[in-house]
């Protein structure tokens, strides 16, 4: 089992490897790639995909 130091060094390497501040840039890097889409909740319950383009 991973301690938490283990996974946290690992979390500041990736930062680093990408060259990013902390966790809400990597939800911008993530976006800006193209590794997430967007999600709406909609009134109905469902949610709806709007992938970049």
């Amino acid at each position: 089992m991973r301690r938490r130091a283990d996974v946290a060094e690992h979390v500041r390497a990736i930062l680093q490897e990408l060259d990013l501040r902390d966790r809400v840039h990597v939800v911008i890097y993530a976006y800006e790639n193209g590794l997430v889409a967007r999600h709406e909740f909609h009134p109905n319950g469902r949610y709806q995909v709007h992938p970049f383009g």
